[in-house]
């Protein structure tokens, strides 16, 4: 079953910081230093809105642009 879109790129910027080969004993470890910064989540957010809205325009001050970056996060 297919994931709404911007849980699928919420879960690939949350995999940044998980390293599921880690040696150590669980094979799990977390580098939350490389958490994405608000900068990197709007612009990812931004480009992949623009991937799945052919033809749509990205302004953080619009309010459905606003509401995809809170659904990532």
């Amino acid at each position: 079953m297919w994931n709404p879109p911007m849980y699928d790129l919420a879960n690939y910027l949350n995999e940044w910081c998980c390293d599921n080969a880690y040696p150590t004993g669980n094979g799990i470890a977390h580098f939350l230093q490389n958490w994405p910064t608000e900068e990197e989540i709007v612009s990812l957010t931004r480009h992949y809105y623009l991937l799945e809205n052919n033809g749509a325009v990205w302004s953080i001050d619009n309010e459905i642009c606003q509401q995809k970056v809170l659904e990532v996060k």
